[in-house]
């Protein structure tokens, strides 16, 4: 249903730009500069202006920034990306506006040796690169002169890009994984595929499982394919702009709706396009901070956060008592490992993040802390998740977990049995809930702010993770807010959490209020967590050792 949404707003936006970008094409089509009056001229200064900010509402931040410099924005911080800008339409009119486009797929009559198609294909994958969260896009490319994927040897060399194939052999590994990802189930990360170039002895079949994959409309993909329209490669690609050279720029048209090509159904801007490009400099300056992200996001383990950090002896043991709350791992903070306690005046914890943020992530560090430092006889543990992927038969099995729901019916039932009964007696109990946003029901909501009223009494305790703003009910229990990319926790006017990456968490323990930007808080920390699967050993280690404790599978 939230994707369902999502797409909703996504398809009511673009057909606000497509109606601005026809007004604008009814304005300037057949006019000469000399012949335009000055009420003329305002109408086609205020459509263009009109436009830019649309341009800025469809593709946000890196999206749509100008590249001519290094804009002053955080890498690995937006939300997947949707649309994106491929340069600057200049009408007759003398004003010009950004033009962005589905992304979605894009097709280019000309290949990468014009330095126009290398420039604007180096410029999206900037831009695609910088505003993903990180670790979200994976990039495959086919590139037989380099020029386009050459400045990205960094993220080669950091293990986020693999060198770009150069023959006929790898374009059919490239196409094939693409394929086994569209086929594949489910997953947050996206795919990237840039063709800057065809090998002299490409594929035979090349362009027609490019149709394929272009028609199978998924998500999940997005193809930048250049030299689209020469020999054999004529047809239409399906939900593709299109991209057209010509001697004063480009003429863009498209997306095309999938219709065969005798009916292509496009939309087109009669104005020229200077195509966007990124220089070498900015490439290697956005290329050496994902680098440096992504060691930094590797360089925190599970093993880090652990109550008894491995070494010769068991990881499982007492952590600091549990009598006034059990002390959880969230993070480290620069080197020093960032524990909070679950007692008085931080019961119920809430944690925010769109999708992809980290969230299940994060409640699963939490979990594995929870049980590595206490005894099952000191903390119960629930485990919920209506979406049915946060918690696996691995973590459900261990022996301080009472009981799991994977869907919202049972996850409600769950939550309805502790608000009326109680937990099972012993000190702490921890309800571990993922995706509340997919909860629904009436009498599970009622139950859920039943428990975060009355959860101190009963020895109850709420750690709840949500993609959209929380329920106020539950909300103003929780005064540790853990805010990950695109999370709503904090208090509006509390941007500590604007820029954050994949990867890292806002952690504030006064309600989600903030404070004047720069000053150092008390109450509020930048930490970072791990994948717990990141660290397999790890995870296999301990469930070995929480198997002979408790006698679980």
């Amino acid at each position: 249903m939230v994707v369902r949404s999502r797409i909703r707003r996504a398809a009511a936006t673009h057909r606000r730009a497509a109606a601005l970008a026809a007004a604008a094409d009814a304005a300037l089509r057949a006019r000469q500069p000399e012949r335009l009056g000055p009420a003329h001229r305002r109408s086609v200064r205020d459509l263009a202006g009109r436009l830019s900010s649309l341009a800025a509402e469809l593709a946000p931040g890196w999206l749509s920034a100008p590249l001519e410099s290094t804009p002053p924005l955080p890498v690995g911080a937006a939300e997947p990306a949707r649309y994106v800008r491929i340069g600057l339409a200049r009408p007759p009119a003398g004003v010009c506006f950004p033009v962005v486009a589905p992304l979605g797929h894009l097709a280019f009559d000309a290949d990468a040796t014009d330095p126009r198609v290398a420039g604007v294909l180096r410029a999206t994958m900037v831009r695609a690169l910088a505003a993903a969260a990180a670790g979200t896009l994976l990039v495959r490319a086919v590139d037989p002169t380099g020029v386009v994927t050459g400045p990205f040897a960094q993220l080669q060399e950091a293990g986020i890009m693999p060198p770009a194939a150069t023959d006929a052999a790898g374009f059919g590994r490239v196409l094939g994984e693409a394929e086994r990802w569209v086929a594949g189930p489910a997953d947050r990360r996206r795919l990237l595929v840039v063709i800057a170039g065809w090998p002299a002895a490409a594929p035979p079949d090349a362009a027609a499982r490019l149709v394929a994959l272009a028609a199978s409309a998924s998500p999940r993909l997005h193809l930048l394919v250049a030299g689209w329209g020469g020999q054999g490669r004529g047809a239409t690609l399906p939900y593709a702009t299109l991209v057209t050279l010509s001697d004063d720029g480009a003429r863009v048209s498209g997306p095309t709706d999938g219709r065969p090509p005798d009916r292509p159904g496009r939309l087109g801007l009669t104005a020229p396009v200077r195509l966007d490009d990124a220089g070498d400099r900015l490439v290697h300056q956005v290329c050496a901070r994902l680098a440096r992200q992504r060691r930094e996001q590797r360089g925190v383990t599970l093993r880090d956060l652990l109550p008894h950090p491995p070494a010769a002896g068991p990881i499982v043991g007492p952590a600091v008592g549990a009598p006034t709350g059990p002390v959880v791992p969230v993070g480290r903070a620069g080197r020093t490992p960032v524990r909070l306690r679950l007692g008085r005046g931080s019961w119920h914890w809430l944690i925010g993040g769109h999708a992809g943020s980290g969230k299940t992530a994060l409640l699963q560090v939490i979990l594995l802390g929870l049980t590595a430092g206490y005894d099952p006889d000191e903390v119960a543990l629930y485990l919920l998740d209506p979406a049915g992927d946060a918690f696996g038969p691995d973590l459900a099995g261990l022996p301080h977990v009472r009981d799991t729901a994977t869907d919202a019916v049972r996850a409600g039932e769950v939550l309805r049995h502790l608000a009326a009964d109680g937990g099972p007696g012993t000190p702490h109990t921890v309800c571990l809930l993922d995706n509340l946003h997919l909860l629904g029901g009436e009498t599970a909501e009622q139950a859920l702010r039943t428990l975060a009223g009355t959860g101190e009494e009963a020895g109850i305790h709420l750690v709840v993770a949500v993609a959209g703003p929380p329920p106020p009910a539950v909300a103003a229990h929780c005064r540790v807010r853990i805010a990950l990319p695109g999370g709503r926790v904090l208090d509006r006017s509390n941007r500590a959490a604007d820029g954050i990456t994949l990867g890292t968490a806002v952690v504030n323990t006064a309600g989600g209020l903030g404070g004047p930007r720069g000053i150092v808080r008390a109450h509020e920390q930048l930490v970072r967590f791990p994948d717990p699967y990141g660290d397999p050993a790890t995870v296999e280690r301990l469930r070995r050792e929480l198997s002979r404790l408790g006698g679980a599978a």
